[in-house]
Order: structure tokens, then sequence, then C-alpha cells
């Protein structure tokens, strides 16, 4: 299944992998495995040492993206 979201940490709660792709023409870019525990809860998960460093790594990845355009 697939899901395409713009809310990153949906993405991080959700999915096993996090896919981010390049501007037009888009391209994956890199894949993140989502390396967290099931059961995912909203709440707890933001705590998480884990959680914070993939967020920052995946926010990295789309902010090159944003700022060569």
């Amino acid at each position: 299944m697939f899901l395409v979201t713009h809310d990153l940490a949906e993405a991080i709660l959700l999915s096993d992998r996090v896919i981010v792709f390049t501007k037009r023409p888009a391209r994956i870019k890199r894949e993140f495995v989502i390396d967290l525990p099931r059961p995912r809860s909203s709440i707890q998960l933001r705590s998480e040492t884990r959680f914070q460093e993939l967020q920052a790594e995946i926010w990295s990845e789309l902010a090159a993206e944003v700022v060569e355009s």
C-alpha cells in the first residue's frame, strides 16, 4: 500500500519506509527505513529519540529540494 502525505510525523508513524522524491521530474531521492517498534503511539512516538532523528534526517532531504528551486 502507498500513502502519500505532506505530514512527516504521520508518514513516520504509519510507515515502514518513507520515500523522498526529487522535484520535477520526480525521481526517488532517498529511502528511509522506519525502524521504530510497533504498535506506535503518536503521543509517545514524538518523545522518542529515534523518531526525532528520523524526522530531522528526512526534513534535511526535503529542505535540500526546496532550497534548490
